[in-house]
């Protein structure tokens, strides 16, 4: 019985494995047939674990908050007939979301499971991060490099790269763990996070590693002082980014020029445009996905929160974001056991940047909000069991 347990154990973390490859590299234009081998390799293997291990779906509330915004978008989607086709989109997410969320709270069972799921996680990240620089940038037209991977969004290899960017520098920060190595893949992510030209993953870069190492030195004085050596970097990074050519045109143009940049006042005027949209019908929405289907520049808010406004109401709002906004905000209480310091960074994070992008249609940021859901049942099963 405990063999069968180990080969099951070890399946669902391979279907996990390949899953996130696939939604991580591989789903793309460029590598879309491997994407897709990928893809029909690892479900089997995580619903077929699911089925034997008799795991109790009902029991994640993650999933259950997640099902519920999908059940609303269709029910917006039906009164708003007359307006939106726009639902394959989501049930083509839904697809890499579900079985993430599934896969990863089944075998997180234990922190040493957690921790598996995050290395397997980093790794992933590795050869993400390799297919990046392989693809090289787009040419004379763009300096920044991503745009072959993950479909043509380079923006969406950097927003990857958040977790486990924030992983490793976590396990060489405040677990000491494997330092050399954790330090050498954290300054690997930020270089590949540099070369996408991604603004907004600088600033979720920034928070983590400023919480990581506030929150985790109980005297102040001493967390301000540690911070010096962060501060050196971050300042050498911005000497670098305006001194080195190719880093200057991926990222460096574009933090010493933002009040020029044309993307992002057009992305002000997107917001804008979004949370006037949303004034139309502030309780219910105007029907999922229709605001690019009503502005001039034909684009989406690149704003989550206005976005989901505009589309989806208050009601789908709250219904996407209350339950993250609190177990995250219990991680972040009670921060100074297991990862809870970590993941409610990263969450904290995810919803800073979320106000520049839009995050709900990603297909791997699941990733994220299942693992900080994981650690979030770990504390509470610890809890009840006064086992602190």
């Amino acid at each position: 019985m405990k063999r069968t347990k180990i080969k099951t154990d070890y399946l669902l973390l391979m279907g996990l494995f390949l899953l996130f490859n696939a939604v991580l590299t591989f789903w793309s234009k460029y590598y879309h047939m491997l994407g897709r081998y990928l893809y029909f390799l690892a479900i089997p293997l995580i619903f077929f674990v699911i089925v034997v291990k008799k795991y109790n779906f009902l029991r994640n509330k993650l999933f259950l908050s997640y099902l519920l915004f999908v059940f609303y978008v269709i029910f917006c989607a039906v009164i708003f007939f007359n307006r939106t086709d726009n639902l394959s989109r989501l049930f083509t997410v839904c697809f890499f979301q579900i079985p993430l969320i599934l896969g990863i709270d089944c075998y997180c069972k234990s922190e040493e499971r957690l921790r598996q799921v995050m290395q397997t996680y980093v790794v992933s990240c590795v050869i993400m991060s390799i297919a990046v620089l392989l693809a090289g940038s787009y040419g004379a037209s763009s300096f920044r490099f991503g745009w072959s991977v993950t479909g043509n969004q380079v923006n969406t290899p950097a927003l990857n790269l958040g977790l486990a960017i924030s992983i490793t520098f976590y396990h060489f920060w405040v677990k000491k763990e494997n330092r050399s190595v954790n330090l050498l893949l954290t300054i690997f992510f930020l270089i590949i996070i540099f070369l996408t030209g991604s603004r907004k993953m600088l600033i979720f870069v920034a928070f983590v590693f400023a919480s990581s190492v506030l929150f985790s030195i109980k005297d102040f004085k001493k967390a301000l002082k540690s911070l010096l050596p962060i501060l050196l970097v971050a300042v050498l990074g911005f000497v670098l980014l305006y001194k080195v050519p190719i880093l200057y045109n991926t990222i460096g143009y574009r933090l010493f020029h933002v009040n020029s940049d044309s993307s992002a006042t057009e992305r002000d005027e997107l917001r804008k445009g979004a949370i006037e949209y949303f004034s139309h019908s502030p309780i219910i929405g105007n029907g999922f996905d229709t605001y690019r289907e009503n502005n001039d520049f034909g684009l989406y808010a690149h704003d989550n929160y206005a976005e989901l406004l505009s589309g989806v109401g208050i009601i789908g709002l709250m219904i996407y974001y209350l339950f993250k906004f609190k177990y995250t905000y219990i991680l972040f209480k009670n921060r100074k056991f297991g990862y809870n310091l970590l993941f409610a960074s990263v969450m904290i994070g995810l919803f800073i940047i979320e106000m520049y992008s839009v995050n709900y249609l990603q297909l791997a940021i699941f990733s994220a909000y299942t693992m900080s859901y994981s650690q979030y049942k770990l504390f509470i099963q610890r809890r009840n069991a006064n086992d602190f």
